[in-house]
């Protein structure tokens, strides 16, 4: 009896096989994947078509950005206390376009759903490149993009007036800006990557805290390079232009405000004074009392935004947040480890006007749904469904394949996947307060551009494991 070793063996295509992909029939298959995501988010918003101002405008935020929005597209400057001009800039775009001063007409609303339904399927192509370049796999980089362009949420946040779509369609091409620092340390990829980091901070402010966990996966990448590798000059580079930058950028808006207003201010909207209301809300729950946290937080801080300064209103939130913390750590970690899981939850799936979704796990809520409403509520409830499966199936693939040790094919994808490891772990830190009081998905969602590419990449590291392991393992005839 002999041993021989075992044929070579690819990894195991993901797709349906055939011939190999070509450059042109990759080209294809992602422009039918970009396509076709972008019909199926048409698709949505016509279901919605007849209440669109009900299912599109709905709470305090899209005013917010509607009234400066609307006055900087008539040519009178930006102004907003509690606003960033990033998503109100996109939206003075589409109004000039337009003509119309009416912003919750039905005529602005189409287009900025249908605006925002191309910028998130557009998403899929730097999406796709990034997967690429990580992997050199061109199958994997496809279903990256497929699974991109058919993410319930971006579905669902096409047709809202909220930050999340246009912050997820530039998530999206930071992520690819960023694995291109890694693989070509270059000065232009770093100065987009900032670039970036800055309009995604104008846009949504929770994402200039990135840069944070972006410096410590430049400074791992220096580290773990061979000492004749390193360049200490383009990790300086590195940091200035993809990380300082983007750190820089609140205190010059509220320099800004400073000069044009005579208010110094980033945005009134307290951070420390969400996480007051917040571990208050966790007090709350643990004395068997029902919190009040929307009546209660724009109760009173609204009152105290027209009297007090921003640094103060922050001070005396700051100095709440410490009091409770010291009081009730219990209930306050109670309340954040349950915060986490509701991240993970898909955004509200109900129809317009209705805020119903939880109901539909109860049997009941069927037997007495008319008919009519049927169809609706379980197109929702299903494409809620597998969003939540695919976002806990690419995270436990993430946390499997660190686990099994599975390397990824160069030590520049290595860097890329631990730089992307902290970030998306940072991001729910950050988030994960306010997974209790809002449409929890809505948190997670920006990030999801992040969490394809670095589930791509530890998939492709676990079919390249896999190949090795059989063609070194010896068959007997």
């Amino acid at each position: 009896m002999t041993t021989a070793v075992r044929p070579p063996r690819p990894a195991a295509n993901l797709l349906p096989s055939g011939d190999a992909l070509t450059p042109s029939r990759a080209r294809r298959l992602l422009a039918l994947s970009v396509m076709a995501g972008f019909v199926w988010k048409l698709a949505s918003v016509l279901i919605v078509l007849h209440s669109l101002p009900v299912y599109a405008v709905s709470g305090w935020d899209p005013g917010s950005y509607f009234i400066p929005a609307m006055e900087w597209a008539h040519g009178q400057g930006f102004h907003s206390e509690f606003r960033t001009p990033g998503y109100p800039a996109f939206l003075a775009l589409l109004f000039r376009l337009t003509g119309d001063p009416n912003p919750i007409s039905p005529r602005n609303l189409v287009w900025i759903a249908v605006s925002q339904s191309a910028l998130l399927s557009l998403g899929g192509i730097p999406v796709y490149a990034a997967v690429k370049r990580l992997t050199a796999n061109e199958r994997v980089a496809l279903l990256g993009a497929f699974v991109w362009g058919f993410n319930n949420s971006a579905r669902y946040h096409a047709g809202l007036v909220l930050t999340e779509a246009l912050t997820a369609s530039l998530m999206c091409a930071w992520v690819y800006a960023l694995v291109r620092c890694f693989h070509e340390p270059k000065r232009l990829w770093f100065a987009i990557t900032g670039l970036l980091m800055v309009a995604l901070t104008l846009t949504r402010p929770s994402t200039a805290l990135l840069a944070v966990p972006v410096g410590c996966g430049f400074v791992w990448d220096y580290v773990s390079r061979r000492r004749e590798d390193r360049r200490p000059r383009t990790l300086l580079i590195a940091l200035i232009l993809a990380v300082a930058l983007p750190l820089m950028v609140p205190g010059l808006w509220a320099m800004r405000n400073q000069r044009v207003e005579g208010e110094r201010y980033f945005t009134r909207l307290s951070v420390f004074g969400v996480y007051a209301y917040s571990f208050g809300s966790a007090v709350d729950v643990s004395r068997g009392k029902e919190p009040d946290f929307w009546g209660g937080y724009f109760g009173e801080f609204f009152r105290r935004t027209r009297t007090m300064t921003p640094q103060a209103m922050d001070t005396m939130y700051r100095e709440r947040c410490a009091v409770i913390l010291k009081r009730n750590p219990r209930a306050v970690a109670k309340q954040f480890f349950a915060s986490v899981v509701f991240l993970f939850l898909p955004s509200l799936n109900s129809p317009p006007g209705l805020e119903r979704v939880r109901d539909t796990l109860k049997p009941s809520f069927w037997r007495t749904l008319p008919p009519s409403e049927r169809p609706l509520y379980l197109f929702y409830f299903l494409n809620s469904a597998l969003e939540l499966a695919l976002t806990l199936a690419m995270v436990a693939l993430c946390v499997t394949s660190v686990q099994r040790r599975n390397r990824p094919r160069s030590p520049e994808a290595r860097a890329f996947m631990g730089t992307a490891a902290l970030a998306f772990t940072y991001w729910i830190l950050i988030h994960a307060i306010a997974g209790r009081y809002a449409g929890c998905g809505r948190f997670l969602f920006p990030a999801v551009p992040l969490l394809i590419v670095a589930a791509a990449g530890a998939l492709d590291a676990r079919g390249r494991q896999k190949a090795e392991r059989y063609r070194s393992a010896p068959v007997r005839r």
